[in-house]
């Protein structure tokens, strides 16, 4: 097997290619990832690993919460890659992704979205307090109260970063390799390897060769791209 995943999502953005076994390239950039470049960093990424796009066996992207153009552009290009490649792509939330690079199973993973809104999850179904797996969108005040933990990870504004060391809670040491190399696959065989689209939004609709899957995720309203059709939900 051979994976490619990539996140354009966070502040950080993240490509690699992933095996049965371990981590084939890893690269990191700290910087937005334009929608030109999407293309050129992933064609690097698969020469760094001596791979062309014909040994893609496998494709998986974040899709969010994140910037509302960077999210669809990683989207569109996951299904691109999917449909031309006719490989299984998967879909992963940022909860996803902290989530499995937190050792701390207590912790809580917040993400700031507005000046005062935030999206919450527990790292694991024991530690939520709301509606595991989706990502909740709360008031940062309401966030913090129902919060008992005293560990968290996340990306996370410096008004809200404050906010959260007020309340005493220390963040989490997340390791990305170790992610990459041995939680991949479960993340992805979780939200159901799939052909065909992979979308953002707060209804995320996974449409499969045998099967439609719901689940709740994100934003109010989004485009979910597949090929040459746009589809409004």
């Amino acid at each position: 097997m051979n994976c490619l995943f990539f996140d354009i999502a966070s502040h950080c953005a993240t490509f690699a290619v992933v095996s049965e076994n371990h981590v084939l390239i890893l690269k990191e950039v700290d910087a937005v990832v334009r929608d030109d470049e999407l293309p050129i960093l992933v064609e690097g990424v698969l020469q760094e690993a001596a791979l062309s796009m014909q040994d893609l066996t496998h494709v998986a992207c974040v899709t969010g919460p994140g910037g509302f153009t960077s999210l669809r552009v990683a989207v569109t290009y996951a299904n691109v890659l999917s449909d031309q490649l006719d490989i299984p792509l998967a879909g992963l939330t940022l909860a996803d992704l902290f989530s499995a690079r937190c050792s701390d199973s207590s912790a809580i993973w917040i993400h700031s979205t507005k000046r005062q809104e935030v999206f919450v999850r527990g790292v694991s179904e024991e530690s939520d307090h709301w509606s595991w797996p989706a990502p909740v969108h709360l008031s940062l005040d309401a966030a913090l109260e129902g919060m008992a933990s005293s560990v968290w990870c996340g990306e996370l504004i410096e008004s809200h970063r404050q906010a959260v060391v007020e309340k005493g809670m220390r963040e989490a040491v997340l390791s990305l390799r170790h992610f990459l190399h041995s939680s991949l696959l479960w993340h992805m065989q979780k939200h159901r390897l799939c052909h065909g689209m992979v979308a953002t939004g707060s209804s995320l609709l996974l449409f499969c060769r045998t099967q439609i899957w719901w689940c709740s995720l994100i934003a109010d309203n989004y485009l979910c791209f597949c090929d040459y059709t746009i589809i409004l939900i």
